[in-house]
């Protein structure tokens, strides 16, 4: 054996130990959530009635991030879960493409508000619909399946990201959803936010009822009013 290739095994020896001992720092920096305690593994695929299940029961969950073309309505367990959570004070952030940032002003995103004004106020809380409830639009049109990110607190200001990718696309939310792996979760958590630079305002219409039926109700008030003896 040569001095030089004696030379190469030494440098290779040491770029495997620098690569094991960086990949500890890592894990240890950013632990990955208790896998016993998460009933899918990664890569696993689900139900959109399973991801529902598994929204309201993870732990210390604070942010629920969904990058989709646009805001769909939520159902059974996906709706259950939204009302649990937004009782626990559970941020839903919404990330949608930019050709809807129009159309989504006046969309399902008011039954988010809605579910979350009724909550808190049957909470007494001090916070507001807005306060949880946040669609931002991305800065390109969103053509890939629905993501769901969920964001949860495991102490020492830390946050841990578990994501789901949905299987069909210029949907708000999928018919069936896979685990990501928790190093891709952080990556595409991070790169998505990073893309999702203009919140949108959105106006709170009071009801309306249209002007014959609200004519109509004040020709009853009419009919109906004190009736006076001749």
């Amino acid at each position: 054996m040569t001095i030089v290739e004696v030379v190469i095994l030494v440098v290779l020896a040491i770029g495997v130990l620098v690569a094991w001992y960086f990949a500890i720092i890592v894990i240890e920096a950013h632990p990955e959530e208790d896998k016993s305690d998460f009933p899918i593994d990664e890569w696993e695929e689900i139900t959109a009635h399973d991801l529902g299940l598994i929204e309201s029961s993870i732990k210390g969950l604070v942010r629920v991030i969904v990058a989709a073309h646009r805001v769909e309505e939520p159902t059974n367990s996906l709706r259950n879960a939204v009302k649990k959570n937004l009782r626990d004070n559970v941020e839903y952030q919404f990330l949608v493409s930019k050709s809807r940032a129009e159309s989504e002003i006046d969309g399902w995103i008011h039954m988010f508000l809605s579910i979350a004004r009724v909550v808190l106020a049957d909470a007494d809380s001090e916070l507001k619909p807005r306060d949880l409830i946040k669609i931002s639009n991305l800065s390109y049109d969103w053509r890939d399946t629905p993501y769901v990110f969920y964001q949860s607190d495991v102490g020492d200001g830390r946050l841990s990201t578990i994501a789901f990718r949905g299987n069909q696309t210029d949907e708000g939310i999928a018919e069936r959803y896979v685990r990501l792996p928790g190093w891709l979760a952080y990556s595409m958590a991070l790169a998505t936010l990073s893309d999702a630079p203009s919140p949108m305002q959105i106006v709170e219409q009071p009801f309306r009822v249209l002007p014959e039926v609200q004519a109509e109700t004040h020709k009853e008030d009419g009919d109906h009013g004190p009736q006076h003896d001749s």
